[in-house]
């Protein structure tokens, strides 16, 4: 579970809190926030997952044509094995 993760579950429960307390416009502000953080999280996560397969693909072009880095198959396997 992410951090955003729980810090949304903890808005949820705050909304739950400002819902019984006859708070509502405070509870749905709160829940769409909750909300946000986590759509949030998912278009970033996308964005970083596109990014890495582009460098990784970078790195063994480089490779493929000669590039001085003798290790760019190695530093690619890397970067591809930290993927999330």
């Amino acid at each position: 579970m992410s951090m955003t993760q729980r810090y949304a579950g903890m808005l949820r429960r705050h909304a739950a809190e400002w819902d019984k307390q006859a708070m509502p416009v405070q509870a749905e502000a709160t829940r769409q926030a909750a909300r946000h953080m986590e759509d949030r999280e998912r278009e970033l996560l996308g964005e970083l997952a596109a990014e890495r397969t582009r460098i990784v693909a970078m790195i063994r072009a480089a490779a493929s044509h000669g590039c001085a880095c003798a290790d760019a198959d190695a530093l690619a396997d890397l970067i591809e094995g930290d993927g999330r």
